[in-house]
């Protein structure tokens, strides 16, 4: 033995090469596998945060939190819908001098996009 002073448990160490082999015979490799990591959010939580966003589209995130108790609606909105919620600070006005410009992009805008479709069909 290379280190006397070190008892070996030789039950212990039977175990753990069994459950080596075990581990390579089912995966083909002795590393361990992946951990389950965090809980994905459940379905139906899903679908009823779908459901109140659609009944009131208006109604802030922190309420709506509240309201169903979930923790997780921020997260839900961002991740499953793609919904990213804003507040509108600022209002834009087109000024009267402009319009006519924008008018004349707008229309620039319109015909390219249709001539490309034509294109594609």
């Amino acid at each position: 033995c290379a280190y006397p002073e070190h008892v070996v448990d030789y039950e212990n160490l039977h175990r753990h090469i069994l459950r080596v082999v075990k581990r390579f015979d089912d995966t083909g490799s002795v590393a361990c596998g992946k951990s389950p990591g965090r809980p994905t959010v459940a379905n139906e939580e899903v679908v009823d945060v779908r459901g109140r966003l659609e009944q009131s589209p208006q109604k802030p995130l922190r309420q709506l939190s509240q309201l169903l108790s979930y923790g997780t609606c921020q997260q839900i909105t961002r991740k499953k819908f793609f919904f990213y919620p804003y507040k509108v600070t600022v209002l834009q006005e087109l000024h009267r001098l402009f319009i006519p410009k924008r008018v004349a992009q707008s229309l620039i805008y319109y015909l390219t996009h249709n001539n490309h479709n034509e294109h594609i069909k």
